[in-house]
């Protein structure tokens, strides 16, 4: 089904994240998963239920899941239509309601663990930074979750802690800007086209995303977690063009239809950007 090939795909989505926390919490931190995580409604959200033993202690903890928005809604009535509202405002309805969860449910079980688990995101990691006051308050770990799959928690009320943050966030000694002047999504789609035509038709993600940066100087070297994004949902326009598809994890390759767009516009795009590949 297209709705489990663009879970493949999207590394930020609420299964892979969800995915990955639980590997690391078996694995890392020795717990036993009582419940994997159902979807909660339509598009509420995961929550983990795990128990482990300290010092003969045994301590439940729930970890409220959430994804970053991805083309198409995943479920509900709407499942498998396009998106009509901006990915950041959808993940900011999605962080507010996460919030009063997690509030709700500190409320109620005043010694249950709390967790929250999200893709390592711009717009998240900004919210973690001004709600820190509320997790240390409300003893809220955070599970942070990267596109190369890694984890990272975050305890209660403390900074959140990624490899994304160090590179992308503004700091008081580079006075970088978070965003960095980012090419969007429609704008990578023919170099992201023309990258599949001069690598063979086929290219992993990582690879695709490398070439791509190569048309824009303002990429910052070592390339942002969101131009990686940017990359992915512009692949996933040209997927539901049916000009790409997807051909394993991870892994996409052109279409004829795109091979004829790219022919008929490339030439276009050239003269109309005049970029300057890096060497």
């Amino acid at each position: 089904m297209d709705t489990e090939r663009n879970n493949e795909q999207d590394w930020f989505s609420e299964a892979n994240v969800q995915e990955r926390v639980i590997e690391y919490m078996r694995d890392e931190e020795g717990f036993t998963i009582l419940s994997p995580g159902h979807p909660v409604g339509a598009e509420q959200g995961l929550e983990i239920v795990a128990e482990r033993n300290l010092d003969g202690i045994s301590i439940q903890r729930l970890v409220t899941v959430r994804g970053w928005p991805s083309q198409l809604y995943r479920r509900g009535p709407m499942q498998g239509q396009p998106r009509t509202v901006r990915p950041e405002v959808t993940a900011r309805n999605w962080m507010a309601q996460a919030t009063l969860d997690l509030a709700l449910g500190r409320g109620s079980s005043p010694d249950l663990d709390l967790s929250l688990a999200l893709p390592v995101m711009a717009s998240y990691i900004r919210y973690l930074q001004r709600l820190r006051w509320f997790f240390a308050a409300s003893r809220v770990s955070v599970y942070l979750v990267s596109q190369e799959g890694g984890v990272t928690v975050t305890a209660p009320g403390a900074a959140p802690a990624s490899a994304f943050v160090t590179s992308s966030v503004p700091t008081a000694t580079t006075g970088m800007r978070r965003k960095l002047g980012l090419p969007g999504a429609t704008r990578l789609q023919m170099p992201l086209l023309h990258s599949f035509v001069t690598s063979g038709g086929e290219l992993s993600r990582g690879d695709a995303i490398a070439l791509v940066a190569r048309w824009f100087p303002e990429v910052p070297q070592p390339i942002p977690a969101e131009f990686g994004q940017r990359v992915s949902v512009a692949q996933r326009a040209l997927q539901v063009a049916g000009q790409s598809e997807l051909t394993g994890r991870g892994m996409w390759k052109i279409t004829e239809e795109g091979r004829t767009r790219h022919g008929a516009e490339w030439d276009d795009w050239l003269k109309k950007l005049n970029p300057e590949p890096k060497q």
